[in-house]
């Protein structure tokens, strides 16, 4: 069994200086047995934002802080970080080496242990960007309700300090934290707005999303990746709204309904030859329908007719629980 001591400095991060971890070993070690775990790693590292990174939080937050960290710094300047010197490799002395063996056949050499690349700085250089992401998790939780998702994220990622980058190239959304790539989409339904729709599926998955992680510069939420992230999105949304969907016949029912996930409901209209037209009813940038109208069935009391009966059956397809999100040529469609 570790010791207290031992399993305190387990908690100790690789890229942590020994300023740092000695400050926050200091409020670990003054309420290791009197706080959950994990209450109190949140707290040690809000006390480190606090006061060795100039960040600022609500005033319940301030005030728990501040009434938890009494006297931490003062111990932490008294004391100094114990290090265990380096123990120098052993040397052989003659008396113990092997004897040499005569041998009449020389066998080839044998080649040198391949090189392994050193990846500690990298592990450390990923390790500090996860309790980054960590933190604008937390700021966005501590966010205005009554903001839009765009002001969530630029709220949480300025008091993170890691601002988010958004480009486009051959069709493809890529949308970076911190240089981390967090979104990888192709948005291909006309007319919506997909940079809205973008945010809106970050914000709603790192609040909903599951564990962080990071590999290769990408965040990985529950072990997937940037492409999955905003199917991922439309199917917890579409999860939350099974009982919402149920009952909602019309394309004004629905769209409220959706509207109480964070989802957008829009039809779109396309003139075929002729009179007809193919009408798509779409959840975001989610193709939910498709049907094609016959020249007689376009006047408005017939097309509101023809939408609402699409509409019926996606609210079906949603309360029943059997929504299946594919990825084809066209892009997302509901199957």
């Amino acid at each position: 069994f570790m010791t207290l001591e031992e399993e305190v400095d387990e908690e100790r991060k690789p890229y942590e200086s020994d300023r740092l971890w000695l400050i926050r070993r200091t409020f670990l070690r003054k309420y290791w047995t009197e706080m959950p775990r994990d209450q109190l790693l949140c707290m040690s590292q809000l006390f480190i934002n606090v006061n060795m990174m100039g960040c600022t939080y609500s005033d319940a937050v301030m005030e728990k802080v501040r009434r938890l960290g009494a006297g931490v710094m003062e111990t932490a300047n008294s004391l100094t970080l114990e290090r265990k010197p380096t123990a120098l490799p052993s040397k052989r002395t003659p008396a113990t080496r092997d004897p040499v063996q005569p041998t009449t056949t020389a066998g080839p050499p044998k080649a040198p242990p391949p090189q392994q690349r050193n990846t500690v700085r990298l592990n450390s250089e990923d390790s500090y960007t996860e309790e980054k992401m960590k933190q604008i998790r937390l700021f966005l939780l501590q966010a205005d309700y009554r903001a839009s998702a765009m002001e969530m994220l630029n709220h949480a990622t300025g008091r993170a300090r890691s601002p988010w980058t958004q480009n486009t190239s051959d069709g493809v959304m890529r949308i970076s934290i911190a240089n981390v790539l967090v979104l990888e989409q192709k948005f291909t339904q006309p007319g919506v707005n997909s940079i809205e729709g973008a945010v809106n599926a970050i914000v709603e998955t790192f609040l909903h999303g599951g564990d962080v992680s990071i590999k290769s510069r990408k965040l990985h939420f529950n072990g997937s990746g940037p492409q999955d992230l905003y199917c991922n999105f439309l199917k917890r949304c579409l999860k939350k709204a099974e009982k919402l969907a149920s009952g909602a016949k019309t394309f004004k029912a629905l769209l409220m309904a959706l509207e109480k996930v964070n989802l957008d409901l829009s039809q779109h209209s396309t003139h075929l030859q002729g009179w007809s037209q193919k009408v798509d009813i779409r959840i975001g940038d989610l193709l939910a329908s498709s049907r094609v109208l016959s020249k007689g069935e376009c006047v408005r009391a017939k097309l509101d007719k023809a939408v609402d009966e699409m509409c019926a059956r996606i609210s079906d397809t949603i309360a029943t629980g059997t929504v299946n999100i594919v990825r084809t040529d066209r892009g997302l469609e509901l199957r």
